[in-house]
C-alpha cells in the first residue's frame, strides 16, 4: 500500500508540474493553498485519508478529505466536475463512476471526456457470485 500511494505522490507530483509550465505558474510550488480530495462516499474508508495524510507529508502542504456522498458517487463527482481544473480538487473514484452514466439517464458531469486520471491508488479483488441452486459450472471449471 505504501508503495502505491509513493507512485500515486510521483505521478501527482509530476503531472501537475508539466501543466504549470507557463511563466505565470513556473515560480509557484504545489501545493501553495489546501488540496480537496472528494470522497463521493460515507466516511469509514481509510483510503483517502491515508493518501491525505501521506500527500501532506511528502509535499509539506495540506491535503484533506471531503466526504460527499449519494446517488452511487454522483454528488461527489458532480462537485468535483464543477470545481476548476487547478489541481486544487482530486477526485478519489471506483468503478461506479463510469457505470453510473450507463445506468442513469442523467449524472451531473462527464465520465468520458471531463476528467483527467491522475493515478492508481488502491486495488481490490472482486468476486462473481451466484446462488449454488442455479444450473451451470462455476467459472474454474468451465475454463479448462
Amino acid at each position: 500500500m505504501k508503495t502505491i500511494l509513493s507512485f500515486f505522490a510521483l505521478g501527482l507530483l509530476s503531472l501537475l508540474a508539466a501543466s504549470l509550465t507557463t511563466e505565470g505558474y513556473a515560480a509557484e510550488s504545489y501545493p501553495t493553498r489546501p488540496v480537496k480530495i472528494i470522497q463521493p462516499y460515507p466516511a469509514g474508508g481509510p483510503v483517502a485519508r491515508v493518501l491525505a495524510q501521506k500527500l501532506s507529508e511528502q509535499t509539506g502542504g495540506q491535503f484533506y478529505v471531503e466526504n460527499l456522498p449519494g446517488a452511487g458517487g454522483s454528488i461527489g463527482a458532480g462537485a468535483a466536475s464543477k470545481a476548476p481544473s487547478d489541481g486544487y480538487t482530486i477526485l478519489m473514484i471506483n468503478q461506479d463512476f463510469v457505470v453510473q452514466p450507463i445506468i442513469k439517464s442523467k449524472v451531473p458531469y462527464d465520465a468520458f471526456g471531463g476528467f483527467a486520471p491522475v493515478g492508481l491508488v488502491a486495488t481490490a479483488p472482486k468476486n462473481e457470485d451466484a446462488a449454488a441452486r442455479l444450473p451451470g459450472e462455476p467459472f474454474s471449471r468451465s475454463r479448462r
